[in-house]
């Protein structure tokens, strides 16, 4: 950024432009570099749908929580952006502080961002938008219905004139570590008759993200991938140990449990066939769920990522298993074991 020229062209001469911060220019925080991004969300990255501005509604058991969040958006995939605005250098806590927003925002349902997003638009439209409407207008935008598991995962994105080496280590370390931040640097210019923005992404770089942060990434999901099969032994050990369940007790595979992009296609399948998505319990460690299809036995994440591949041809890494099973009371076998949050139908 510190590098960059920047010139003005007009009747055949070039002017270099001036590079200014946004305080000498006497632009403010909230009322313009917030305005920019709120009527600009590409700023913060492609196909992003802004869900509100200048959040405060966090709550929690010991009260209102004073902070407020800069801008809130919503990708093409369903993930919230967590945006971050300072008008000058970031400050060393800047990614410590979004951090916490992602925090808060993580726990959005798609009711309470569908609630958030009709007060924002009510805000800045000229009439009244209901919940229905604004949950309407977010679905529209992701193509499909709010996927809970999705909306727990925020991206962060940090956006300032520069940022120091330690909030860039933060965020290298962050990224490596399967945190999605981003780091967007702006410089404006003074010309000879306006003034000139220019944003530059600073991270994740694209030669950088290939080499560096997607192995990483890939060890991240490798990593969860084993903590999920540690979570799962322990749910099924429970679940013998201390009888929750009979041999041949009936379970479904719960498709508003699975992940978004793959549940159209399963839902689908197992309309066709309805034993598809049915299985027995049976007190075996080895292979407690015995399908209603093909008699075999499976793992409940065995089981699942079965019936995603033949479904839709994807084949997920990670698959929490007891999550996605749930009794003929609608009760998810991790829930019954003790563990993880109740489903949707407990």
């Amino acid at each position: 950024m510190g590098d960059e020229l920047v010139f003005t062209v007009g009747q055949g001469a070039a002017a270099r432009a001036q590079p200014i911060s946004l305080a000498d220019a006497g632009l403010r925080e909230r009322s313009d570099l917030q305005e920019w991004v709120r009527k600009n969300p590409d700023i913060l990255g492609p196909d992003i749908r802004i869900v509100t501005f200048e959040f405060g509604g966090w709550q929690s058991r010991a009260g209102a929580a004073a902070d407020r969040l800069d801008l809130l958006g919503l990708d093409a995939d369903g993930r919230l952006i967590v945006a971050e605005l300072k008008r000058g250098v970031a400050p060393d806590p800047t990614e410590m502080q979004a951090i916490k927003y992602a925090a808060y925002a993580s726990r959005f349902t798609p009711e309470l961002l569908a609630e958030s997003h009709a007060a924002y638009l009510t805000k800045v439209a000229d009439g009244a938008v209901t919940a229905s409407e604004a949950q309407a207008l977010l679905e529209k935008h992701t193509s499909g219905e709010l996927d809970p598991d999705l909306l727990r995962r925020p991206r962060i994105v940090l956006v300032a004139e520069r940022f120091g080496p330690q909030v860039t280590a933060s965020a290298v370390w962050l990224t490596e570590m399967g945190i999605d931040i981003a780091l967007v640097a702006f410089q404006a210019h003074r010309a000879a008759h306006d003034l000139i923005l220019t944003v530059t992404p600073v991270w994740p770089v694209a030669d950088v993200e290939e080499f560096t942060v997607m192995p990483r990434q890939a060890e991240w999901r490798a990593a969860e991938g084993r903590s999920q099969r540690r979570r799962e032994a322990t749910a099924v050990t429970t679940l013998i140990a201390e009888h929750a369940l009979p041999d041949g007790e009936p379970v479904t595979l719960q498709v508003a449990a699975l992940p978004m992009p793959v549940r159209e296609a399963v839902r689908a399948w197992i309309a066709a066939d309805g034993p598809r998505g049915r299985a027995k319990w049976r007190n075996d460690r080895k292979g407690p769920l015995v399908w209603d299809v093909d008699g075999a036995a499976y793992s409940p994440t065995g089981l699942g990522k079965h019936i995603i591949k033949a479904a839709s041809g994807e084949q997920l890494p990670v698959l929490a298993g007891p999550q996605v099973w749930v009794t003929e009371d609608g009760i998810s076998l991790s829930r019954l074991a003790g563990f993880g949050v109740p489903s949707a139908q407990d």
